[in-house]
């Protein structure tokens, strides 16, 4: 074939070399042939390869995911709770107890078992519940789950299952700042009681619902996401909870027209507390007492105004039960 490198005038052997070195030559083509017959076989080899090896990771890939689906699922099972239980069916009758009891006042009542010493000490050791919320915002029929999610164990708790040796501020003040240090510092005192927000919290995971969204789950994302919501789940400390047979509940009704409230929110107002036995449905104690913290030093009023009052007044309600000739 001709080219614009050769022409009619030149040698015909210089020609033939030109057309021999931009067209190749025979052991040219030939190695070309075979590197084309080996690739016909090569590709078609290697892509055969590939996808065994990606259907291989693949296939490793689900039987993992199928693995640590298994475990998660195995967890939640064994934590299910189902509806028939007791425990469930003590912690529903909580909502029915909160607006009983905040309603129109029932009158101060003192059970049987707590006027005996033995029996007044056995049942404060039973498990109980502990919720402190606004007379008004239960009267008006706010679920239990919300009222407990603003609530927290505090210098009351503290105070009435553990009161202090005697009613001076020192001592008083000693009790409200380890209740303002923390739940963690509570500890020995209270560990009968258990807010009732943390068995509100955890309850979902022992429900049926959590479960299905475990087995509904086919994406490895997702299963990452459960994973770290169940190891984040307050199980056990619900599960304690729980087990709780009393329910100590604390109304804070509004403050007096025109008193003075404090940086801490702490005004005269009224209290009242129940403490409920969930097992067989009964009032074992209510009482209703006024606070004000008019008593406590200008000093310590402008920090602990609240916890004072509230610790004052756990030890006042237990001291009436623990002495009740001296309280009458």
């Amino acid at each position: 074939m001709p080219t614009l490198l050769t022409n009619r005038r030149m040698h015909p052997a210089l020609a033939a070399r030109i057309e021999r070195s931009l067209h190749g030559g025979h052991h040219t083509s030939a190695w070309k042939r075979r590197m084309l017959v080996s690739l016909r076989f090569a590709v078609p080899a290697i892509c055969i390869v590939c996808v065994a090896w990606l259907l291989s990771q693949l296939k490793q890939d689900n039987a993992a995911f199928a693995a640590r689906k298994a475990r998660l699922e195995q967890e939640v099972e064994q934590q299910q709770l189902p509806t028939s239980d007791k425990r469930l069916t003590r912690l529903n009758k909580v909502q029915a107890w909160l607006t009983r009891e905040s309603s129109e006042y029932g009158g101060d009542l003192t059970s049987a078992e707590l006027k005996d010493p033995r029996q007044l000490s056995d049942t404060l050791r039973r498990n109980l519940y502990y919720l402190r919320t606004d007379l008004a915002a239960a009267r008006a029929g706010t679920p239990a789950k919300d009222l407990a999610g603003a609530s927290s164990r505090d210098a009351f708790l503290l105070c009435f299952l553990s009161p202090p040796k005697d009613r001076g501020q020192r001592t008083l003040l000693s009790r409200v700042r380890t209740a303002y240090a923390g739940d963690e510092r509570l500890g020995w005192d209270t560990r009968f009681a258990a807010s009732l927000n943390t068995a509100y919290q955890g309850l979902p995971y022992m429900q049926s619902e959590w479960l299905e969204r475990v087995k509904r789950t086919s994406e490895l994302r997702v299963l990452e996401s459960l994973e770290r919501e169940q190891a984040r789940a307050p199980v056990p400390a619900a599960l304690k909870a729980l087990d709780s047979e009393l329910l100590l509940a604390v109304f804070d009704e509004p403050g007096e027209a025109g008193a003075t409230v404090e940086l801490d929110g702490e005004r005269p107002h009224s209290v009242r507390v129940s403490l409920i036995d969930l097992e067989s449905d009964r009032v074992l104690l209510r009482r209703r007492s006024r606070v004000s913290p008019d008593w406590i030093p200008e000093a310590t009023r402008i920090r602990y105004a609240r916890g004072m009052d509230a610790c004052a007044l756990g030890f006042d309600i237990r001291q009436g039960l623990d002495t009740p000739v001296a309280a009458q």
